[in-house]
C-alpha cells in the first residue's frame, strides 16, 4: 500500500494511531475475519504503512506515550460512540 503523498501526520498524533492499530490487532483475533476486514481492514492498512515509515523505534516510542485520554478516544471509535 502506498500512503498518500498529500496526508501530513502531526507527530503528536502518534501515539493515538500506535494505540488505535494496536487495539484493532486484539479486535482482530476477537471478530471473525471477514466482518474485521470490512471493518477495519482498510485503517488497519494505513497504519501498518504509517508504522513502516516511522519505523519500529518511533512506533515503540508512540506506544510509550499512549495516555488515558488517547486510550478512551480510542475505546470510544471502536464501540461506536463516536457514531453519530
Amino acid at each position: 500500500m502506498t500512503g498518500n503523498t498529500n496526508a501530513r501526520i502531526h507527530p503528536g498524533h502518534h501515539p493515538r494511531l500506535a494505540h488505535l492499530h494496536r487495539a484493532l490487532n486484539h479486535l482482530r483475533s476477537a471478530q471473525p475475519p471477514t466482518a474485521w476486514e470490512a471493518d477495519w481492514g482498510e485503517a488497519h492498512a494505513r497504519l501498518e504503512d504509517l508504522k513502516h515509515h516511522l519505523g519500529e523505534p518511533v512506533w515503540a516510542q508512540a506506544l510509550a506515550r499512549v495516555t488515558d485520554t488517547d486510550r478512551d478516544l480510542i475505546d470510544c471509535l471502536l464501540t461506536g460512540v463516536l457514531d453519530t
